[in-house]
């Protein structure tokens, strides 16, 4: 668990071989954001609100459609989107 300078803050929980598997946290613009990953630290699911980070909500969405869901495959790639 860390706190940054600018305000961002973060859990990680871990697995048994100390991979980050869920991160659970405020980015510094006090948006929320809960990340699982897969055994290779490979983010899989993203969950979080965001005016700006084009890997939740594309660019400059509006108000409603700044909480996103993003499903990546074991590569990253995004597989599925809500809003899209």
């Amino acid at each position: 668990m860390w706190v940054t300078p600018d305000g961002e803050a973060e859990l990680t929980l871990g697995d048994k071989e100390r991979k980050s598997r869920v991160k659970l946290g405020v980015s510094k613009d006090q948006e929320p954001r809960l990340i699982l990953s897969d055994a290779a630290e490979t983010e899989r699911a993203v969950l979080g609100v965001s005016e700006s980070d084009q890997r939740f909500t594309g660019p400059k969405a509006p108000i409603a459609e700044k909480v996103a869901l993003t499903l990546n495959d074991a590569e990253g790639n995004v597989i599925w989107q809500a809003p899209r």
